[in-house]
């Protein structure tokens, strides 16, 4: 279940579309888990839209988002099913947009009389307007190390 939501993860943050199939590699599995994966392979398949599923051999391909699951990290190469560097632009650009957001209601929250007129449920609605924006940027930064 953790391989199949990563991957889908992966897939939705990279926007890759639904109709397209990826292969998945599984690098530093163990046999244990080569072995499941191989027991629920066509579950893999439908559930996290894969062409392919099996073990890395070789080098690591260019391109390709990666995510750790227990003690395997999971490699799907977009490289052919994306443009890697409009997708990097735009997870960039949303970055930057996360976080000018969060500058702007970190100042509001910064503003001593702001938190001292405005009612509690409006102080924290913005409070959480803020954790969101950062964990948003948090989101997408780990999106933009998966295809450096």
């Amino acid at each position: 279940m953790k391989l199949i939501t990563e991957v889908r993860t992966v897939r939705a943050e990279m926007n890759v579309p639904p109709s397209t199939l990826a292969p998945i590699l599984l690098r530093d599995a163990t046999p244990e888990t080569l072995a499941r994966g191989g027991r629920w392979m066509d579950a893999i398949r439908r559930l996290a839209r894969a062409a392919s599923f099996g073990p890395l051999d070789g080098e690591m391909p260019r391109g390709a988002a990666q995510v750790v699951v227990d003690e395997a990290t999971v490699v799907v190469p977009l490289a052919g099913l994306i443009d890697i560097a409009a997708e990097h632009a735009r997870l960039t650009k949303e970055r930057a947009k996360a976080l000018a957001e969060a500058e702007k209601v970190e100042k509001k929250l910064a503003n001593a009389d702001f938190v001292r007129r405005a009612p509690e449920d409006v102080v924290e609605e913005n409070r959480e307007r803020l954790r969101a924006y950062q964990d948003e940027a948090t989101r997408i930064d780990a999106a933009l190390r998966r295809i450096a």
